[in-house]
């Protein structure tokens, strides 16, 4: 995945201008979802700093 890594992050620099580009990429099993399937950014960027998650209740159940 090292490859993979570089490569992504390689496309992303040609690709973006430097203040949006990823400073890093991170490959997860899965991502939270909500019921209508819409990516819970919220949860991801409170697990990442390690905050409190808040309301779960429309997260999709595995």
């Amino acid at each position: 995945t090292d490859e993979l890594r570089r490569d992504i992050m390689r496309f992303a620099r040609k690709k973006l201008a430097a203040a949006i580009a990823p400073r890093q990429i991170e490959f997860l099993p899965s991502l939270p979802k909500t019921r209508s399937g819409k990516i819970m950014r919220r949860l991801l960027k409170a697990r990442d700093q390690g905050l409190p998650e808040g309301d779960t209740s429309t997260l999709e159940d595995d």
